[in-house]
């Protein structure tokens, strides 16, 4: 394909979420933007929309953990990105409640039966992250 006649490169079901891309030739370097899910690629053209066959797992990140330290029943903040299609939070291997809002936020409840330890981070896509610190369980 020749780079010249696409229009927008889009990842999985955010919003046409439009990647900034460059291309020469026939490769086509886009960057994922933050409302991306785990799903297909998409490149359109002015003559058509060419999807991939293969899905495109969006693997999540954390940026900060806000606090990292509290108790029990408590609400945190984690901040990062690829939370839209998040299936998974777990304190030291025990899942939490959690609900994103928007692709960069997770609030989550501090579990009962948490211990100190990693947070960490599960996608749709199989692809998890866990915080290179541990949380406290006060």
């Amino acid at each position: 394909m020749d780079t010249e006649i696409v229009n927008t490169v889009s990842f999985g079901n955010a919003p046409r979420s439009q990647a900034d891309f460059s291309g020469i030739g026939n490769t086509i370097y886009a960057k994922v933007p933050p409302g991306a899910t785990t799903d297909v690629i998409c490149i359109d053209t002015s003559a058509d929309t060419i999807c991939s066959t293969d899905i495109f797992g969006v693997v999540p990140t954390i940026d900060q953990v806000v606090p990292t330290a509290s108790a029990v029943n408590s609400g945190i903040t984690i901040y990062g990105s690829g939370y839209r299609d998040v299936v998974n939070v777990s304190f030291n291997g025990t899942p939490a409640a959690f609900s994103a809002s928007g692709a960069t936020v997770l609030i989550v409840v501090v579990p009962v039966g948490a211990t100190t330890g990693p947070i960490t981070v599960t996608a749709a896509s199989g692809f998890s992250v866990t915080t290179p610190f541990d949380f406290v369980v006060q």
